[in-house]
């Protein structure tokens, strides 16, 4: 395994005893070469989950392991090491890249922190990467401002690239594109995929993306995990009722014919009082009494699952 988390928590202290539960007991591992996908809606503790992935947030509790090693607790050379093997390309390229800088630095920072090859090696290593994204050269004078959406996108992930990482982690690095560009995007990372044997974790809300890409899928409501397992399980036999759910919202997914689409209805309740037991029982047209007490996560018809309909007792 490339990546694994061990009953990561991450909660914001909000007021003097209350907290907001971002990331709430989450468990997974990712494999090397493989594209796994976190999904759910907005609120669902996506983003925290992965900027605490890479260190810009330090969890409440739990661990995170690269490569077997804890990132939480790495020497000063492991973490430089971690720094360079993990990048991130985030959800608004116009806000993920400085606006005072020209491509070029942008791309050279990580680079000069990095302490790789000189001037002239640096450039050889950023005229390759921009090649790679599908850039020209004349882009590398040019200031963020005077670039499309998809361009800074490809800058933020040439960025990325430049570093030669093992695993990219994707904020919905889609989700501010226009139609048209997300498919040339995708397009590029799924190349990039296959020539450099990257493993990517991929974030998004958009269910065709999912199953465009995906080998690995995990849903998550309100910080949790919902349901976790292969993408073609998940995908095409989905047993939660907020990936079915998730999966009706979405008009190109085909579901299996014993699946009824169900309409997600109401709000995403508030992490800083989220409702006891299972934490979609307020939104879940199938919710019981015993969906009072919280389902564990068990594995149950090929995937993990948390639902009181399979996982609490009678």
């Amino acid at each position: 395994m490339i990546l694994e988390t061990y009953n990561l928590k991450k909660y914001f202290q909000v007021g003097k005893s209350i907290f907001l539960r971002a990331v709430d007991d989450v468990s997974f591992s990712v494999k090397k070469g493989e594209t796994f996908c976190i999904v759910g809606e907005s609120g669902s503790g996506k983003s925290t989950l992965a900027r605490t992935l890479v260190r810009i947030y330090f969890p409440t509790s739990g661990r995170v392991l690269f490569n077997s090693k804890d990132i939480f607790s790495m020497s000063k050379s492991d973490l430089r090491a971690f720094r360079r093997e993990v990048q991130m390309v985030f959800q608004d390229p116009a806000s993920s890249i400085d606006p005072r800088k020209k491509v070029k630095a942008v791309i050279e920072e990580g680079l000069k922190i990095q302490k790789i090859g000189s001037k002239k090696e640096r450039m050889r290593i950023i005229l390759d990467t921009i090649n790679k994204v599908k850039l020209d050269e004349e882009h590398l004078s040019r200031y963020p401002h005077e670039l499309s959406g998809g361009q800074k996108q490809r800058v933020g992930i040439a960025r990325a690239l430049a570093l030669k990482p093992s695993l990219l982690i994707l904020d919905e690095p889609t989700s501010s594109l226009d139609v048209s560009v997300q498919a040339k995007i995708l397009n590029l990372l799924l190349d990039l995929q296959n020539e450099f044997g990257l493993t990517y974790l991929f974030i998004t809300h958009d269910l065709d993306i999912v199953r465009h890409i995906a080998t690995q899928v995990m849903v998550v409501y309100l910080g949790k995990i919902m349901e976790m397992g292969s993408a073609e399980e998940v995908l095409l036999n989905p047993l939660h009722p907020y990936t079915v759910s998730l999966l009706s919202s979405s008009p190109h997914i085909t579901l299996e014919k014993n699946v009824k689409r169900k309409v997600l209805e109401g709000e995403i309740p508030s992490p800083i009082n989220p409702p006891q037991g299972c934490p979609f029982k307020t939104r879940c047209p199938l919710a019981v009494d015993k969906c009072d007490k919280s389902p564990e996560l068990k594995f149950v018809q090929g995937r993990w699952i948390a639902c009181s309909m399979y996982c609490n007792d009678k």
